[in-house]
């Protein structure tokens, strides 16, 4: 049985698996179901999308080289979404899944357009064929490709079946950062008078799963003769994934050459710092 599918149609299901996925992230807490949408959300949509933005002709690939460089592909844009995430807004799950969405929506724009350009005949259509392909009977390369698609289908039911037996515990961490000014990391205070006022931002992410409450206090050289404690910031109450900014105001008020500026991050009673930043700072009169 051959179930050959009209063009175009193929990225109508692409849009409606990422919305399925979409909606699962958001209204599903994570179990089975949300689990094999995103599996077949990025195993399949961004690289038959891109495969197809590249590739518009029957003419350009075999069926089972598309089939190949559609997993191939997936796995190697949703790696680099990763990479990229990690030095920009951090990897999270809301960030990744709307950069992996928009990478979709694009590259099956462009597939479109480039497929609808072409004559008819010579469009690449997507059609199935409902049945087990004669193994002795297929090209060499056929043969490896439908058995690295076929490993690769095994390796990721494999670690779903683990992850479902065995539960990843869940990692409790608290993102403390502190930018300049102008919102980068740059530009912060180095140069200040006695009683000048100078400023930072600030920053707090929770990721302990639970609400959780923050104090931030900054100190001039802790421990030292010459300590100096320039404010206190807080209570400042997070929930789980929730962000928190704000510009910290400080002035010293002794002079002296690498000052140590510290901020340190208390969460809930705890008497110890969780997360301390510091800035070094010339006090002149």
């Amino acid at each position: 049985m051959d179930l050959r599918i009209r063009a175009g149609t193929e990225f109508t299901a692409v849009v409606v698996l990422t919305a399925a996925f979409i909606c699962a992230v958001a209204l599903v807490p994570s179990n089975l179901l949300r689990i094999i949408l995103g599996l077949l959300f990025l195993l399949l949509c961004p690289g038959y999308s891109l495969t197809t933005a590249l590739f518009p002709r029957k003419s350009d690939l075999r069926g089972s080289e598309r089939l190949a460089l559609t997993f191939g592909l997936s796995i190697a844009l949703a790696s680099l979404v990763g990479l990229l995430l990690n030095y920009t807004w951090g990897v999270r799950l809301w960030p990744s899944v709307a950069a992996i969405t928009i990478l979709v929506i694009a590259a099956s724009a462009v597939a479109l357009y480039r497929r609808g350009h072409l004559p008819q005949e010579e469009r690449w259509i997507l059609h199935v064929h409902v049945a087990v392909p004669a193994w002795r009977k297929g090209r060499p390369i056929d043969r490896l490709l439908y058995l690295l698609v076929a490993l690769s289908l095994v390796t990721a039911a494999g670690l779903i079946a683990y992850r479902l037996a065995i539960p990843a515990s869940e990692q409790r961490f608290t993102e403390f950062y502190i930018l300049g000014p102008q919102g980068q990391m740059q530009e912060y205070p180095e140069t200040l008078t006695v009683g000048e006022e100078a400023s930072a931002a600030l920053g707090i992410v929770c990721q302990e799963h639970s609400s959780t409450s923050y104090r931030v206090e900054i100190w001039v050289d802790k421990g030292q003769d010459t300590e100096e404690q320039c404010a206190v910031i807080g209570p400042i109450e997070l929930y789980h994934d929730e962000e928190w900014e704000q510009e910290a105001v400080f002035a010293i008020e002794q002079p002296g050459e690498d000052r140590k500026v510290e901020f340190w991050l208390f969460r809930n009673n705890e008497t110890q710092p969780c997360r301390t930043l510091h800035l070094w700072v010339d006090v002149t009169q």
